[in-house]
């Protein structure tokens, strides 16, 4: 309960924001997404054998840094030709980004997003790691933007990758 009202509170706030404002592709810069990171999984309301099996390293996105001039731009790569690109990925090549409160949007999708918590919660936060920096193993990109009993999107999972 407590966790849908935060929700519900975060995703209203933001939702406020970016329709009072002209944000277009200007973003926040978020260090937690730095990087590359891989889809692993995608979680929808439909039968198991119509979702996608995704690999490790099949989809990779790379968010770049903040110190790179072209932040804000999602290059997509596939490693797997066997994949072919569904209803859930990018297809390869550049997409535009931005990140605002706990919303990221890719192109002309929005995501509502979360981390790996403590003990398997989740939270807009990502945990710290050893060294006190922001350390997630996984972000949950959920196009449910609706707080609702009903599920009407689908959760893509990615998982942040090792060399980064």
């Amino acid at each position: 309960m407590k966790n849908s009202i935060l929700y519900s509170i975060c995703l209203s706030l933001s939702l406020f924001l970016l329709g009072s404002s002209t944000l277009g592709f200007a973003q926040n810069y978020e260090p937690v997404f730095e990087g590359q990171w891989t889809v692993v999984g995608v979680s929808a309301f439909a039968p198991p054998d119509q979702l996608p099996q995704y690999e490790a390293g099949d989809f990779i996105w790379d968010f770049g840094s903040e110190s790179s001039r072209d932040y804000g731009n999602l290059q997509v790569s596939k490693t797997n030709d066997q994949l072919k690109t569904d209803n859930y990925t990018y297809s390869e090549g550049e997409h535009q980004f931005w990140i605002r409160q706990c919303l990221i949007q890719v192109g002309n999708t929005t995501y509502h997003y979360q981390f790996d918590g403590p003990n398997g919660t989740l939270g807009v936060t990502p945990p710290p790691s050893a060294d006190g920096k922001p350390a997630p193993l996984h972000v949950y990109l959920n196009t449910s933007l609706d707080p609702s009993i009903a599920d009407g999107g689908y959760t893509l999972i990615l998982r942040k990758m090792s060399n980064n």
